[in-house]
């Protein structure tokens, strides 16, 4: 699978998302090295895409180390909470490609929501 050919699909899926979700900062999809499928500022950010798949990668590989020491079986999901925003990075796929979405939304969101709203895309992403 080529990422020229999953960023023509993936773009327009986290366009309407965003759209749908006004509480969320951003949504974005990255490779599993950090490198940038499609991104979504929310309406009230402006965050530069490639520090986000940069962080979203790094933060998923270390908590798949995490897992991994733990034992704790492979690892779906990593969530981060901070005083104005709940910030949701699911290791996902799109057809043969491993994917990181992550989905950062105002602390207004409960962290629940924000996962449930993540996991959404992320399947939405996948079944495409």
């Amino acid at each position: 699978m080529k990422t020229d050919d999953a960023k023509a699909i993936v773009q327009p899926l986290i366009q309407e998302f965003t759209q749908q979700h006004f509480e969320v900062l951003i949504a974005s999809v990255c490779t599993e090295d950090g490198f940038v499928l499609a991104h979504q500022n929310g309406r009230s950010a402006d965050l530069e895409d490639d520090k986000i798949a940069a962080l979203s990668s790094t933060l998923l590989s270390l908590a798949e180390a995490a897992a991994k020491v733990i034992k704790c079986g492979e690892l779906k999901v990593n969530i981060i909470e901070a005083k104005k925003a709940n910030i949701v990075v699911v290791k996902s796929r799109y057809r043969d490609l491993p994917i990181v979405v992550t989905v950062a939304a105002n602390a207004s969101l409960s962290i629940g929501q924000v996962l449930f709203i993540a996991n959404r895309l992320s399947n939405r992403i996948s079944g495409s």
